[in-house]
Formats: structure tokens, C-alpha cells, sequence
């Protein structure tokens, strides 16, 4: 028991110092936040199969086992998250995730501010890359408008040309993040350094004079020379190269296979009855992408390859996003390659005002983990209402089945394979 508890840094062992045997160390008392420790005369109750509690008294299965809280700060976890935890041994029994510890209210913010204010808002939802976020909000206001329809071929075009490196750069960081809790410190370098290319590649392309072309309605913020874009498949080709070779040696060196192999398993009828969407889906099975399904922007000229896997562990998952990064990237070449080179004028700024009594907009796009819905509501006074559906909610939600059975420090693994958003979870 004390092995395990060693595994558990931030555990605390009420009765750890008797066991070591130094009597003589003072008693801790027990906190029920952290760890709950069955007497050796008592049980706790198993969590019931059917039930959302962790101890159910109605569950005749009786069980010693560890309740264990990890989180919501902890070194491990890329964001905040709390685990209400089963643990028998080294593995879990259950797990009851808990989010909300940051919220945000990014909602009601975006319910008082100006469309062409809004994007400073939604950088919260996305501090490392907003762009799925402002080009939704974006095509949710252009429908309140009417304006959907006369929106610029290549004003579209450089939207999906975001769009894709916004993909790219988000499956770099969990290929990364998987090959560091593999401790493959060379994949993870090699994955780390495209990353920043491309992160770069994204930083550059919409700026222009401290200006965000992107975060304008019905156009572009500001000019954009169609040459501007001349060079880009050359550099993202270059970024790409060595991140694909290394995640195809990877997908075929036993050690790393049989690491990822089977952590975190979902059947496609388990992730379609949880609301996953995205890679987390595709890796089960299901060929469903908004960018086909439903296609908006230029992707119905532009279509990508989906990619898929059937296994559904965080093998599959790395490598549905590895796929699609090649995909991604022959989407951006073909956008590139349609632009006319003509110099994209700048949009008008359009005033809260605008949006009364414009009624109600819905926008569906497939963001790098899954669909991202944003709903906008408009009565006589503006903008009332909006919401906004990320995939990493239900990806949070899944947790319970993605982690029960699963080893104590595999946790970290499954995690990172579902390209969870915190900012995103906390709105």
C-alpha cells in the first residue's frame, strides 16, 4: 500500500506513518477531500454500473477500496480538472470527473459586445489559437446578416486555409504531449519543433499593420496582396516532413504500440451514445466530419480525406490525427492553389445595431477536436443569447469509461490523447 501511495504525491495517508512502522510520527487527521481509507474492519461499497455515484449503498458488491480526489491543481493535468476517484490496486474502478473551476462567462460577455469586439473575447476560449472560434462566430453573424451568401471565394478559402493550420498545429501538441508521456524525448522534440513552425506559420499569416485579418465580418479586417500567400504550401511542406516521418516510426515501433494500445478503448456506439465528435469519434469507426457532412466555406470544392481508425484507444486516436495533418496539409496546397491572387479588400465594421431583430443563427465547423456549435439568439434590443457547444464538454464527460479499468499512470496518457481545452470547458 505504501508503493501506491508513493505513486500518489498529492495523496494524503491518514494512518501512512503506522505502517512504515515509526510509531513515534504524530497521526494526520483524515480529510474526506483527499483520501478516504476503509478501516480494516470496514468496506465501502463498489460504484454502481448503472449509477453516477462512486459509493452506492443499494450496490450489494462490496469492494475495500481507495476513494481518491486528484485535482483540480495538479502538475499532471493540462488543465483544470477535478477526478473523484475508485481506485482498487493500481488501477481504476471509477472516475467521476468534475470541471468548472475557471469559468469564464465567456457566453454572457459575447451577449454584451459588438461583433466586431467579440474576437477579443473569444481569444479566452482558445489562448493558444482562437481561430475556429472567431471564424464560427463569424459565419453565425454573417447568416444573421444575409451576408453567408456573398462572402468572397477567396476570403473563404483563406478562412479554410486558417482553419486547417489551426488543425495541424492542435494535433502537433497532442502527438507531442503522447510522445513525451511515452517518454520518447526525440519524437517529442522532432513533434514539439513542427509544432512551433506551424504555430509561427499561423501567428504571421493573419496579421497585417497589428491588424487580425480574420476578426472582420463579411470580409477581411484589412487588404490582404495575393501573393501574400505564394510561399506557403513550400513552408508548411518543410514544417511537416520531419513530424510525419517520426509519427509513421512511431506507429510502427512495438514499444510505443503496445504502450498506447488499448488505454482508453470506446466502442463507436459508446461514442456516439456520449456526443464525441472529431478524432476521438473517427477512431472508432465513424467516418463523420462537419467539412463533409455538412460542408461550409469552400470545402465542398476543397473536400478533405477522413480519416479513420477502428480500434478506439489512444493508438487509434494518434493516429487519426496524424492522418489528418497529411490531409490538413493537401487541403491548405489546394486552397492556395484556387486563390486568383487578387487583393482582398477590408470589410466594413458592422455595429451592434445591425444584429436587432435579426432572429436566430446556428453554425456547425469541424474543429480540431470535434464539432464546434455556436448558437446566436437576436431580439428587437441585439444580440440576447449565445451559446457556445465545444467538443471538449463531452470529451470531459467520457472520462468515467475512458479511465475505469485503466492504471493509475496511465491516466495522464488517455488524457492527452483527447485533445481536451480547458478555456473551452470553462466558458
Amino acid at each position: 500500500m505504501k508503493r501506491l501511495f508513493d505513486t500518489i504525491p498529492e495523496a494524503l495517508a491518514p494512518d501512512l506513518p503506522l505502517e512504515t512502522g515509526h510509531e513515534d510520527l504524530p497521526l494526520l487527521p483524515p480529510d474526506d477531500n483527499d483520501v478516504i481509507r476503509p478501516d480494516a474492519e470496514e468496506a465501502l461499497t463498489s460504484v454502481s454500473r448503472k449509477g453516477g455515484a462512486l459509493v452506492h449503498i443499494d450496490n450489494p458488491r462490496m469492494g475495500k477500496h481507495l476513494l481518491w480526489t486528484f485535482g483540480p491543481l495538479h502538475r499532471d493535468l493540462p488543465f483544470m480538472l477535478q477526478l473523484r476517484a475508485e481506485i482498487d490496486g493500481d488501477r481504476f474502478v471509477a472516475v467521476d470527473p468534475e470541471i468548472g473551476w475557471l469559468h469564464q462567462g465567456i457566453e454572457k460577455l459575447l451577449e454584451s459586445t459588438a461583433p466586431d469586439d467579440a474576437f477579443a473575447v473569444l481569444a479566452a476560449l482558445g489562448p493558444d489559437d482562437s481561430v475556429p472560434f472567431d471564424i464560427a462566430y463569424a459565419l453565425a453573424v454573417e447568416q444573421l446578416l444575409g451576408l453567408d451568401e456573398d462572402i468572397p471565394g477567396d476570403v473563404q478559402r483563406f478562412r479554410v486555409i486558417l482553419l486547417e493550420l489551426s488543425r495541424i498545429r492542435a494535433h502537433l501538441q497532442v502527438l507531442s504531449d503522447l510522445a513525451r508521456a511515452h517518454s520518447d524525448l526525440r519524437a517529442e522534440a522532432v513533434l514539439t519543433f513542427s509544432q512551433n513552425t506551424v504555430t509561427d506559420l499561423l501567428r504571421r499569416l493573419p496579421q497585417k499593420d497589428d491588424v487580425v485579418l480574420h476578426h472582420a465580418i463579411g470580409s477581411l479586417a484589412a487588404s490582404l496582396p495575393g501573393k501574400q500567400l505564394e510561399s506557403l504550401s513550400q513552408q508548411l511542406t518543410a514544417a511537416l516532413a520531419p513530424a510525419q516521418a517520426i509519427g509513421q516510426l512511431l506507429m510502427q515501433t512495438p514499444a510505443f504500440v503496445d504502450g498506447l494500445g488499448g488505454l482508453g478503448p470506446l466502442k463507436s456506439r459508446r461514442a456516439v451514445a456520449l456526443g464525441l465528435s472529431g478524432p476521438a469519434l473517427r477512431a472508432t469507426g465513424l467516418a463523420d466530419d462537419v467539412r463533409v457532412r455538412a460542408p461550409y466555406l469552400t470545402y465542398g470544392d476543397i473536400a478533405p480525406q477522413v480519416a479513420c481508425r477502428e480500434q478506439g484507444d489512444a493508438l487509434a486516436r494518434f493516429g487519426v490525427r496524424l492522418d489528418e495533418i497529411a490531409s490538413s496539409a493537401a487541403t491548405v496546397v489546394r486552397a492556395v492553389q484556387k486563390m486568383d491572387g487578387a487583393t482582398l479588400t477590408a470589410a466594413p465594421r458592422v455595429d451592434g445595431a445591425a444584429l436587432k431583430g435579426a432572429g436566430q443563427a446556428a453554425v456547425s465547423i469541424e474543429a480540431p477536436s470535434g464539432e464546434l456549435s455556436l448558437v446566436l439568439h437576436c431580439d428587437d434590443e441585439g444580440l440576447s443569447r449565445v451559446r457556445v457547444r465545444g467538443p471538449s464538454f463531452p470529451l470531459a464527460a467520457a472520462l468515467g469509461p475512458l479511465l475505469a479499468g485503466a492504471r493509475l499512470d496511465d491516466a495522464i496518457t488517455i488524457l492527452s490523447s483527447l485533445g481536451i481545452s480547458g478555456p473551452e470547458l470553462d466558458r
